[in-house]
């Protein structure tokens, strides 16, 4: 048991090193310019709380939950990009402190510190866009209450472990991958004998049954305010269906090996510690339960990141995990530091023994790392914060100054809609990654006879509308519409702007 004077100046450090990391490290960020999802989430909240119908009169392939956050913040604040990030920032201190007592729940107080501060720092790197209004640090805060509560001894706990999932699949269907991971969990344990009693398999049904219980009441409850709406099968269709069907995220190597290089420590400290829980599964050794919960989260949750186009803001949902292994590695190595650290003083004893090569090894590399990370992150942060979000808003009122009737913003510009007063004439917002998105896209322009086309100037090659490598085959249906039947009249903030050329009989072209 540690002492108060001891315990005293270790929750100093821990409050001012949180302090400084959740609150005062995002404030660099806040005045960036919108990120690609953001700026939907945003519109799509703008136009909600303007009056039109979630998924009906306007839509995204993701759940409700982002929507209704920007909807309240369009209500409630006069700079709603500001408050939404505010309060995302808060979201992710909040899932700081959880991480804190998830660690406290199976390791020592340093651990559960250094891993709380950890996670913030992590989500805050720039290559992971922690500090965007995004889905992700909504859906792991839910993560995390639903890890502390089912790893309580209590049926309404786990009840409630249940209910929190409900909440963050209304943020990202990812969260779908977290309850599997607790399933796998609970089978993995049935591999030691000791779990094979068949009182541990009516506890760990009984376990599974509850935590299920609470998330279909919170399913159940939400479809049934959606059917109230009108809108449970539109919500189905795009918030399972699209994605499930349609979307397929491309690769992008360098952007991993970013995110490989910016975490490199993290990466090697946490996989060293998921491969002596991985060894000991193995072998059958008996292992701490919430060890091998948490070592699980890190590998399912690396998943989606792992696949994804540069992994940036899917690997939140392994952060917890991987923070906590981290700071049970790293605290270990210096516990053998301290117990060894005579050897390293004293050269005139010989050579020290194996525990304290090992530890002096580990402490070599774990520096190297860091300091191959942290010119990482530098490099990568000078490149993100050279823009403003200032300069974004006056490029996007100048683009579209002037223009009298519909804008239609290619490859979801949509900084154009959030920026200005300028209303999307589109149902669906997000990228065209079918060619069913790509058609239903061009059916709004055509139903709303949108006149005007704003696109980004690297998208237009001798006055045509031209696609990037990323889903092309499905975007060349949209930009071949485009050319038939726009040609550029003017270029101005970065945009040029298309105009609708009308053929025989004041038709649009095909």
């Amino acid at each position: 048991m540690a002492t108060s004077e001891e315990t005293i100046p270790r929750d100093l450090w821990f409050m001012i090193a949180f302090f400084a990391s959740a609150v005062i490290l995002p404030l660099i960020y806040l005045d960036q310019p919108l990120h690609f999802d953001e700026g939907i989430f945003l519109t799509i909240g703008n136009q909600l709380a303007s009056g039109e119908t979630l998924y009906a009169d306007i839509a995204d392939h993701k759940p409700p939950g982002v929507f209704f956050v920007a909807t309240a913040v369009y209500h409630l604040f006069d700079a709603p990009v500001v408050a939404a990030r505010l309060f995302t920032y808060g979201v992710i201190a909040g899932s700081g402190l959880l991480v804190v007592r998830l660690g406290q729940q199976f390791r020592g107080r340093l651990e559960a510190q250094v891993a709380g501060v950890l996670f913030v720092v992590m989500s805050y790197l720039p290559h992971f866009d922690g500090f965007y209004f995004m889905t992700e640090p909504y859906a792991v805060l839910a993560m995390l209450v639903a890890a502390v509560s089912f790893t309580r001894d209590s049926a309404i706990s786990r009840v409630g472990a249940g209910v929190a999932l409900g909440i963050g699949v209304l943020f990202n269907q990812t969260v779908f991958l977290f309850g599997a991971t607790i399933l796998l969990y609970h089978l993995l344990k049935l591999r030691f004998p000791e779990a094979r009693t068949r009182d541990h398999v009516v506890e760990t049904t009984e376990r599974i049954l509850t935590i299920g219980a609470g998330f279909l009441a919170t399913m159940a409850a939400v479809a049934t305010v959606l059917y109230s709406w009108g809108i449970l099968r539109e919500t189905f269709y795009y918030a399972l269906v699209v994605p499930l069907t349609n979307y397929s995220t491309p690769f992008d190597l360098w952007g991993h090996i970013l995110a490989f290089a910016t975490l490199l420590p993290v990466w090697l400290l946490a996989g060293g510690m998921v491969l002596l829980v991985g060894a000991a599964v193995v072998r059958g050794v008996a292992v701490d339960d919430r060890q091998l919960f948490v070592a699980l989260w890190a590998v399912v949750m690396s998943i989606p990141g792992a696949r994804a186009f540069s992994g940036d803001h899917k690997l939140l949902f392994a952060f917890p995990a991987l923070a906590l292994l981290t700071a049970i590695a790293s605290t270990e190595i210096y516990r053998a530091a301290v117990r060894n650290r005579d050897q390293f003083r004293d050269v005139r004893a010989g050579l020290p023994d194996r525990s304290a090569l090992l530890a002096g090894l580990l402490i070599v590399v774990v520096f190297s790392t860091t300091s191959v990370a942290g010119a990482g992150t530098v490099y990568y942060a000078s490149n993100v914060l050279e823009d403003d979000i200032a300069e974004e808003r006056t490029a996007a009122e100048n683009a579209l100054d002037g223009i009298d009737g519909p804008v239609y913003a290619f490859n979801v510009e949509a900084s154009l809609y959030v920026h200005t007063d300028t209303e999307p004439r589109t149902t669906y917002l997000g990228t065209i990654y079918s060619d069913r998105i790509a058609n239903d896209k061009i059916s709004d322009l055509q139903r709303n006879d949108v006149r005007y086309v704003a696109v980004r100037e690297f998208h237009v090659t001798d006055g045509n509308v031209v696609s990037d490598r990323y889903w092309s085959d499905h975007k060349s249906i949209m930009t071949d519409y485009l050319n038939r039947n726009y040609e550029p009249v003017d270029t101005r903030g970065g945009y040029v702007i298309f105009e609708r050329v009308k053929g025989e009989g004041g038709q649009p072209r095909r």
